[in-house]
């Protein structure tokens, strides 16, 4: 991305909607339906494991882990990837399901 003239320039993010799930290292059933069910394409055989009490995900980026307490995050292209828990809290809040597409 260039910048104007070479002058450092400000950005926001795009308000966009997420899916996400927390990873609390136990609930290995409840992240496998977010992972392999709709509304989106379901992920391919192989793209995600179980390794101790870790998941790692096959992103657009590489090979990710989450450990217990990441966010797992359906991104608008229905890719997947882990947040900090940290992060999240920053970057996202929950929506209000009577005030979906409000603002966006």
């Amino acid at each position: 991305m260039s910048t104007k003239e070479g002058r450092q320039m400000r950005y926001r993010k795009l308000p966009v909607e997420i899916e996400a799930i927390q990873w609390d290292g136990e609930n290995r059933g409840e992240v496998i339906d977010f992972l392999m069910n709709e509304p989106v394409e379901p992920v391919q055989a192989g793209t995600f494991s179980f390794i101790d009490d870790h998941v790692r995900l096959i992103t657009l980026e590489g090979a990710m882990m989450a450990k217990p307490g990441t966010w797992i995050i359906r991104g608008i292209e229905g890719e997947y990837y882990p947040v900090a828990d940290s992060i999240f809290g920053k970057t996202y809040e929950p929506i209000n399901p009577a005030n979906r597409g409000v603002g966006s």
